[in-house]
């Protein structure tokens, strides 16, 4: 029975749904207790809880829908069945409710729930990737990554003596090598089918290929530097990992692709991924708040691409054209107009409050768009028929 309920036919589903209804509701909560001093019911203070639930709530959902969708398509195998597929998702809505409330819960039954859903996830991933030999072993390892980061935000509480950062930076540099690594290889590929669909014969973009492959490796290095040295060693080496991901991503021929909104949005997340690694190396250096540039990575980069990425496999996925609607193009804009007053705030300590506010009320639109549009898809049949 729980076969015939379509919310569960295929990872996207409840996993995008639950992604950016979280997006709205933990941002919501931040709001509410950084404006109006209501305390939060958690363990965790509340920026920690608000960098632990941007990070492993709503980027972690964003994650387990692109890969539970994506992995039938690498390894040609079957779904995951719908009943897997509810209990995966409670567990996700359960670690959101242990974290918010664990002051009264605790810390068994936050980590519990919290570690065990990308746990089960990664275990699932590994397995299906590995029994079909595929070449994406690397991405189901960093699930088990992001369950160390994670853990490592609970024992921060438990154990003061331990950086508050290092978990959440830790798992942020997880997930900008994710979005390397798929990015690198989506983004290329899309391009050209859309060019090459418009009769464009020459200046495709290159696909990945080894200097991919050594520009993931160094900006992995720089990343650990960041994290757990901070020093200007790990700020040139930042920007430097920039300048290489740059190169990276004007090989991508985005300039040609303006009039399709589903192609030039990926571009526009990458690009900020190269801007936000700069930046943070310009932060070590002293020329910029370390603020800038995790925030141009979390909202620009993780934000957009997840925003991306589920639009786009939604339409496929449900049987629809590829061609972002216009409510769909306002959700971009709101989300990089989200990021706009956020790097705003990061430089104009006066006006903090107001431009706190207004990042707010854009990224909550952004993604209140998004729910508009595809929950209605979500719940009924494919739209082809399949």
């Amino acid at each position: 029975m729980q076969d015939d309920i379509e919310y569960l036919k295929g990872g996207f589903r409840p996993f995008f749904t639950a992604s950016a209804a979280w997006a709205i509701i933990a941002i919501a909560i931040f709001a509410v207790d950084l404006f109006f001093n209501v305390p939060l019911h958690s363990k965790m203070d509340i920026i920690l809880w608000h960098r632990h639930e941007m990070i492993f709530g709503f980027a972690g959902a964003a994650i387990a829908g692109f890969l539970l969708t994506a992995i039938p398509n690498w390894t040609g195998g079957k779904p995951i069945s719908a009943k897997n597929l509810g209990i995966l998702v409670f567990v996700w809505g359960l670690a959101r409710v242990a974290n918010l409330f664990s002051e009264y819960l605790g810390f068994v039954f936050s980590i519990s729930f919290d570690i065990g859903f990308f746990l089960v996830l990664g275990t699932y991933v590994f397995g299906e990737i590995r029994a079909a030999k595929n070449r994406n072993i690397p991405i189901a390892l960093m699930v088990f990554l992001l369950a160390i980061a994670a853990l490592y935000d609970h024992l921060s509480i438990i154990f003061p003596f331990l950086s508050p950062l290092w978990g959440s930076y830790f798992a942020l540099g997880v997930i900008v090598i994710m979005v390397s690594l798929i990015g690198g290889r989506i983004i290329p590929a899309f391009t050209k089918n859309y060019l090459v669909k418009k009769g464009v014969e020459k200046g495709l973009p290159i696909q990945a290929n080894k200097f991919d492959a050594l520009v993931i490796i160094f900006t992995a290095v720089a990343l650990q530097f960041w994290i757990f040295a901070g020093n200007k060693l790990a700020g040139w080496l930042m920007i430097i990992a920039a300048i290489l991901q740059f190169v990276r991503f004007i090989r991508w021929s985005g300039y040609k692709c303006f009039d399709d909104a589903l192609v030039w949005v990926l571009h526009l997340a990458y690009l900020m991924l190269v801007v936000g690694i700069g930046a943070i190396g310009f932060s070590l250096l002293g020329y910029m708040p370390p603020a800038a540039g995790v925030h141009t990575i979390t909202i620009g980069a993780m934000g957009m691409m997840i925003l991306a990425v589920m639009t786009r496999a939604s339409l496929g996925h449900t049987g629809r054209a590829l061609k972002a609607s216009p409510l769909a193009v306002t959700s971009y804009c709101a989300l990089f107009i989200a990021l706009i007053f956020r790097f705003m705030a990061t430089i104009i300590m006066a006006k903090y409050p107001l431009f706190i506010g207004l990042a707010a009320i854009f990224w909550v639109i952004a993604f209140t768009l998004f729910l508009i549009e595809y929950v209605p898809y979500f719940a009924g049949k494919r739209a082809d028929g399949k």
